[in-house]
């Protein structure tokens, strides 16, 4: 039977020309996949100016061109290019992690060699110069074949109307986006409640595009990834805590780095200093290991490093503005060493699930680089109405509700304690808490608590603040 959320994935892949963008997946013989965006990787401008590959003069101009071309989208409003990144497309014949790698190695041997061109900034410097595929990330129902939750979401009650908290956010979820038909959207009446920073984008959260530009008659894979984390923070914070939704995947679970760094720009801009945000998503980056292949790419990056675009993005932000915490959840594969991004990231917490015996689900990935573990399998909130495909003969009735299960659910639950102690009014004369103050405070606490090997302290909300997320919504 197929498996309907694996078959959208598939799909992403095997149509090069469907909208928005396309996906290529690379199999090692581990059975790991990693993604990237088809075609087009990144560079930082420091690359650039070494490589020189708009200079027909330059050596290496006649290697790559005609097929490396700047991409458009990048213009100088973008995060991307804010950041000293932009996208290039490739459209020759070779595999692009191996045309990444060299491209990478010529930089650094440039540098090295002291052939930068004359034109460009002499006081480069190896470390500056990074080349890069583009990567996708995920919602954390993880696409096939590896690991990911036991259960596609199952019906669970529709939750009542709740009163929301009024003023500017106090926590963000930066997902999939929000049902507009949703209990918690409903709340959203006077913009004052329920944030919704990407309103009109959130038109078309339910359904996947298709490769001739129609949309899925059934729901897509994580139509209600970002309604149900909402949904979720919402309940765990005790109610009355602002809450803003940002768009920065499609309804099938699949964003790109670019997608995601536009999404965490516009909030930081429109609310620069929130104290709380959620990420329940990521990826993998590539896996080569280039020391043991040819000594001309051998040296082009350690394997798994941090996106180019995300990582640096979210270092730079966390050490400048020490306002905003980053929860992120640590993915879904089961994996006991290898980094998540962007939970791994340094000042990023990184969230491990538990089953409802506080042992680790079988499915969380975990490791030194996880901070915190809390209950993530079974977890209730909200979901969009309609039929979610499981199988060619079975879907689920879903009718605002569902149940569901993995690291993506269990981030939100932490997250929404340290979003409840920031919302707390500070004492008379003192200034407003702020989300990494909390946070270090509220981990110190639990320094006793520890969980599973491998998945840092334990926060238990059952025990600490009377809340039970698997129950069903009052």
């Amino acid at each position: 039977m197929t498996d309907f959320w694996r078959q959208q994935r598939i799909d992403r892949i095997s149509h090069p020309d469907r909208p928005g963008f396309s996906v290529h997946a690379v199999e090692y013989p581990s059975g790991a996949y990693f993604l990237h965006v088809r075609g087009q990787f990144l560079m930082t401008y420091q690359a650039e100016a070494v490589l020189d590959l708009t200079d027909p003069s330059n050596p290496d101009h006649s290697f790559f061109s005609p097929h490396v071309v700047v991409d458009d989208f990048t213009g100088s409003d973008s995060p991307l290019f804010v950041s000293g990144i932009r996208a290039w497309n490739y459209t020759g014949p070779e595999a692009l992690p191996g045309l990444v790698a060299k491209l990478q190695t010529r930089a650094w041997k440039r540098v090295a060699d002291g052939t930068i061109p004359a034109d460009a900034d002499q006081t480069i410097t190896q470390g500056q110069c990074t080349v890069a595929l583009h990567y996708v990330v995920t919602g954390e129902k993880t696409w096939m074949p590896l690991g990911g939750p036991a259960h596609a979401p199952s019906a669970a009650p529709s939750p009542s109307p709740r009163e929301w908290g009024s003023g500017s956010p106090v926590v963000a979820v930066v997902d999939t986006g929000l049902d507009l038909s949703s209990a918690t959207a409903r709340q959203e009446e006077d913009e004052n409640n329920v944030w919704i920073l990407d309103r009109d984008a959130d038109a078309d959260t339910l359904y996947a595009t298709l490769p001739d530009g129609g949309r899925t008659p059934e729901l897509a894979a994580e139509a209600g990834h970002g309604t149900f984390i909402t949904s979720v923070v919402e309940r765990m914070a005790g109610g009355l805590v602002p809450v803003v939704n940002v768009r920065a995947l499609e309804p099938d679970g699949f964003g790109t780095e670019a997608s995601v760094l536009a999404a965490l720009d516009r909030l930081v801009k429109r609310w620069p200093g929130i104290p709380v945000v959620n990420m329940s998503f990521g990826a993998y980056t590539d896996p080569t290991d280039y020391s043991v292949l040819d000594d001309d790419v051998k040296d082009a990056q350690p394997p798994n490093s941090p996106p180019l675009a995300l990582g640096p993005w979210l270092s730079t932000y966390i050490d400048s503005q020490r306002d905003t915490v980053f929860v992120a959840a640590a993915g879904n594969c089961g994996q006991p060493t290898t980094p998540f991004w962007p939970a791994a990231i340094d000042g990023v917490i990184a969230v491990a699930s538990l089953a409802p015996d506080l042992t680790k689900s079988l499915f969380s990935n975990y490791g030194a680089w996880v901070d915190v573990c809390t209950v993530g399998e079974d977890i209730v909130g909200d979901y969009p109405t309609g039929e979610y495909p499981i199988s060619a003969t079975r879907s689920e009735s879903l009718s605002g509700g569902a149940r569901w299960s993995g690291t993506s659910f269990a981030a939100p639950i932490f997250a929404a304690e340290v979003a409840r102690l920031c919302a707390v009014p500070p004492a008379p004369g003192k200034p407003p808490k702020k989300g990494p103050e909390v946070a270090d405070h509220l981990i110190r606490d639990l320094q006793h608590h520890h969980g599973p090997p491998g998945c840092g302290v334990l926060w238990d909300p059952v025990r600490w603040v009377g809340i039970d997320p698997r129950t069903p919504l009052p």
